[in-house]
């Protein structure tokens, strides 16, 4: 995982820091944020104890403008290293078509236990653990 922060030391998030990620359109990378400013890009992050957030009145003006903001965040705990192997699922977002972030099987997900975000060919990529059916 290579994170390049920008900020000093005041605004540098320890393994175990609670940020806020997304997908950056512009930079083709995930900012986070931490104490309420972006203090990082990245290619890759791993977090834990996840939360899954999109603001309603965010999206509402997504879909009225025509035109993507900032709305939709995944929440939770920073990791040092790459939490999942397999097996995983994959989990998207798409303000034009859905509400809430979603695996590709189409089921809601706002939480989970750990997650993966990277990118590929200048795309988001997130990775949920797998759940075995019991």
């Amino acid at each position: 995982m290579s994170v390049t922060y920008y900020r000093d030391e005041t605004y540098r998030p320890e393994n175990g820091d609670y940020v806020r990620v997304y997908w950056n359109l512009h930079k083709k990378l995930y900012s986070v944020q931490y104490k309420g400013r972006v203090v990082a890009h990245t290619t890759d992050i791993s977090l834990e104890d996840v939360t899954f957030v999109v603001r309603k009145a965010g999206r509402e003006k997504v879909l009225r403008e025509n035109r993507k903001n900032v709305h939709a965040f995944v929440c939770g705990k920073i990791c040092p290293e790459r939490l999942i192997y397999k097996p995983v699922e994959r989990v998207h977002y798409n303000p034009y078509q859905m509400e809430t972030f979603q695996k590709d099987d189409g089921t809601p997900i706002e939480k989970c236990e750990k997650i993966n975000l990277t990118s590929m060919r200048g795309g988001a990529i997130m990775w949920v653990e797998r759940k075995e059916a019991k």
